[in-house]
C-alpha cells in the first residue's frame, strides 16, 4: 500500500503479513489508511476471520445489526465466542470507531480463551501507564494482561488513553502482535 511509505516499520510489517494471511485489507487497491479509525464491526470481521472461525449464520441479536449489514455474521460470530458484546440498550453500533480499552480487552480475552494465558494477579503492577486511573475497572485486568503480554504499543507520552479512538495502522499491530501469539 502506497500509504504505508513513511509508516513505522512494525505497522508496515503488521499490514503485510496480516494482509498476506487474507485478513486485513485496504481501503482501495493502493492504500490503507493506517491514520483512519477503524470501526467496531470491522474489528469483529478481523478477529473472526483471523481465526477462521467466520459463521455466516450466526446472528447476535443486536436490534442495530441486521441480515442486511456486511458484518452481521462477522458480529454474530465475534459475540458467539465471547470476543465482543453490545451495550446495554442491545446495540452493537458496528459503524462507530472502537475506542482503544475496548480492542485491547478484546485482544487480551482471547489470548486467555484461547491460548490460557492469565491475567495478572497485581494488575496495579503491570498498569505503569502515566493514566492509569482512566482505564475502567472492567478493563483494568484484561488492560493489565495485554501490557504484560506486549500487545499495546508504546506511546511517546506513557499514556495508555483508554478512550483515544482506535487507528487501522495501530490496530494492525496489536493484531499481528496477538496473532504472532496464537498461530
Amino acid at each position: 500500500f502506497e500509504d504505508l511509505l513513511y509508516s513505522p516499520p512494525e505497522m508496515q510489517e503488521a499490514v503485510r503479513q496480516l494482509a498476506a494471511r487474507g485478513v486485513i485489507g485496504g481501503t482501495s487497491a493502493v492504500t490503507f489508511s493506517p491514520d483512519a479509525p477503524i470501526t467496531r464491526a470491522e474489528i469483529a470481521a478481523l478477529l473472526v476471520r483471523a481465526l477462521g472461525r467466520l459463521d455466516p449464520d450466526a446472528d447476535g441479536g443486536f436490534s442495530d445489526v441486521t441480515r442486511d449489514k456486511w458484518y452481521f455474521s462477522a458480529v454474530g460470530s465475534a459475540k458467539r465466542l465471547g470476543l465482543m458484546g453490545g451495550y446495554e440498550d442491545n446495540t452493537f453500533r458496528g459503524e462507530e470507531p472502537i475506542p482503544k480499552v475496548q480492542i485491547v480487552a478484546i485482544a487480551a480475552r482471547l489470548l486467555a480463551g484461547e491460548m490460557s494465558y492469565y491475567r495478572p494477579a497485581d494488575v496495579e503492577a503491570w498498569l505503569a501507564y502515566a493514566d492509569k486511573q482512566a482505564i475502567p475497572d472492567w478493563a483494568a485486568a484484561d488492560a493489565a494482561l495485554a501490557a504484560r503480554e506486549q500487545l499495546v504499543p508504546n506511546r511517546t507520552d506513557d499514556k495508555f488513553d483508554p478512550y483515544g479512538t482506535m487507528t487501522r495502522g495501530d490496530a494492525a499491530i496489536i493484531l499481528k502482535r496477538l496473532f504472532d501469539k496464537i498461530w
